[in-house]
């Protein structure tokens, strides 16, 4: 039926899926979406493997792989960055707004910073929606 390598990258796959959901669960308190790229050509890239990995491998393997692919990429598609009322999250992982420490808005460039566990971070926002994060930013500066 397959080796060990396949077992254990079907586990890997089992652990992807299980963190996607995770994160597109803490993807919905996004209030405000950020730019956050081209989603859809990296979930295209996930579909695309599965493509491929589905004349990779035989039997059962093959259609486990090949769904779980599948999953993967459309999770991923649902993963958003953005601004709650809980804090910032950045691809379905919330800082609250304690660790965000300060924050900062440029409205020059439709940017709001602040400092991540291991490196400044940076979201880029519509103009238009500046003055809704502006206000959701106000209002956790009052629950520091």
């Amino acid at each position: 039926m397959g080796n060990l390598g396949d077992y254990i990258f079907c586990a890997m796959d089992l652990i992807i899926i299980l963190l996607l959901i995770q994160w597109v669960k803490v993807s919905k308190l996004v209030k405000i979406e950020a730019k956050a790229g081209n989603k859809f050509v990296f979930s295209a890239m996930f579909y695309l493997v599965a493509a491929l990995s589905f004349f990779q491998y035989e039997g059962v393997l093959r259609y486990i792989q090949t769904i779980s692919l599948i999953i993967i990429g459309t999770l991923f598609y649902f993963v958003k960055s953005g601004i709650s009322e809980k804090g910032i999250i950045m691809t379905g992982v919330l800082s609250d707004w304690k660790k965000c420490g300060k924050i900062k808005m440029n409205y020059t460039n439709g940017c709001v910073s602040f400092n991540g566990k291991t490196r400044p971070v940076k979201l880029y926002f519509e103009k238009e929606q500046l003055n809704a994060v502006r206000d959701i930013l106000n209002h956790s500066n009052k629950k520091k």
